[in-house]
């Protein structure tokens, strides 16, 4: 091999030492294969200075960080502390509490090694055993799952292990591996232990539904978050206004006015505290996919609920141009005036561009009536700017009615 010739300086060697100490303080069960490929190569001094670099890293690595090969003496100090007693060690007893206790000290990488020791040595006999099986199994599912375990769904295994020893998965068992899940971010992990839950038929938590619902958003799984939300229909369970967000706002762009108002029933249903850019969002989507009435219809249903939180705006141009796509001219114009009357919803410029629009499409029978109204906007809205009276003006023009449009007339 050809390691000599790349150590022909003192820097390489150097970080040949430093290299090797590494290995012996962060994965001392495999540092003997990494000591012994340098050997073959180097001299036996620097293997030694090399050992005792990495053996002096180690020492002063906090206890618990290291791998559970570490040495068996860091085993039984870490059982000692957590108050389980050493004869124990091979009893399954014994060995289900020293995964309970590893887990409540947070030594999650040695009480995931200590349990599958355990289902190794005693996986079928475990229904026979007087401890709390509940909570070795919780240890063990959080020693899977949390930082310092091994990759992947291994939560999955714990489930299995669950089912081959007859311990039924609980509520809160699901909940607190969920809850796991979501602080580490293992979001794909979460969603098949999701599966899992749905396929023991156990109903799911609040908090556990927020966790799947948290995870779905993060992947951007929008069908899956909507085949959640009917899931969960009657369960206790709110979802945030970011997951709704989540959900709607690509059934606004692909026009999905019926996913789109299935979750506004969703919202209404759980009372969910919405803003109005969500409430927006919805009437944008029915908008988009041709059913501009709709959009309305929720519009009007807003506003004569009384409380009108929602309705901005956004909300009033929306629906204006949903009826104006529908060839409602009229009671476009209707929405308008009555948002000028009322005085809670300010016009912009994008509303008058909406009615010098709508006062080209008009048929020549409803010009009249499009005209009054337009006069009555023009003496409601008093606050309009220099781009607003510019486009009412057009709009009036258009009807006929600019003989008596002068401004000041209107605004007073």
């Amino acid at each position: 091999m050809g390691i000599p010739n790349l150590l022909a300086d003192l820097h390489t060697v150097v970080g040949a030492v430093l290299l090797a100490g590494a290995a012996v303080s962060l994965y001392c069960d495999q540092a003997m294969e990494v000591l012994v490929g340098l050997g073959e190569d180097l001299w036996f001094e620097w293997i030694t200075v090399a050992a005792f670099a990495g053996g002096w890293v180690m020492m002063t690595r906090l206890r618990g960080a290291t791998k559970t090969t570490v040495a068996s003496k860091h085993f039984v100090e870490d059982c000692e502390e957590a108050t389980v007693p050493r004869d124990s060690e091979h009893d399954a007893a014994g060995m289900c509490q020293q995964v309970v206790a590893l887990a409540n000290a947070r030594h999650y990488s040695q009480a995931a090694h200590v349990y599958r020791e355990t289902i190794t040595v005693h996986g079928q006999s475990l229904g026979e055993t007087e401890t709390d099986l509940q909570a070795f199994f919780t240890a063990g599912m959080l020693a899977a799952v949390l930082p310092g375990s091994s990759k992947g769904c291994a939560g999955k295994k714990v489930i299995e292990d669950m089912r081959r020893a007859g311990v039924p998965r609980t509520p809160q068992f699901y909940e607190v591996a969920l809850r796991a899940l979501a602080r580490k971010q293992g979001f794909q992990s979460a969603v098949e232990v999701y599966q899992e839950l749905k396929a023991d038929k156990v109903v799911p938590t609040s908090e556990t539904a927020g966790c799947v619902m948290t995870a779905l958003v993060e992947m951007k799984d929008t069908r899956a978050a909507l085949q959640l939300l009917r899931d969960l229909s009657k369960a206790d369970f709110v979802p945030s206004i970011r997951a709704y967000m989540f959900l709607l706002k690509p059934l606004h762009a692909e026009g999905d006015w019926e996913a789109a108002l299935e979750v506004h029933s969703d919202i209404e249903m759980r009372q969910a505290p919405i803003d109005n850019l969500c409430f927006n969002v919805i009437l944008g989507a029915a908008v988009r996919g041709g059913r501009g009435d709709l959009a309305a219809e929720l519009y009007c249903q807003e506003r004569t609920s009384g409380k009108r939180q929602l309705l901005d705006t956004v909300s009033l141009n929306t629906a204006a141009l949903g009826l104006l796509r529908t060839k409602a001219n009229l009671h476009a114009v209707a929405l308008i005036k009555q948002a000028a009357e009322a005085g809670d919803i300010e016009l912009n410029a994008k509303t008058y561009k909406l009615l010098a629009d709508l006062s080209s499409k008009v048929p020549a029978a409803d010009r009249p009536k499009l005209a009054s109204a337009l006069r009555q906007i023009a003496r409601a809205d008093t606050h309009r700017d220099a781009a607003c009276e510019a486009l009412l003006h057009q709009a009036r023009a258009r009807t006929g009615g600019c003989s008596d449009s002068g401004s000041g007339s209107d605004r007073n």
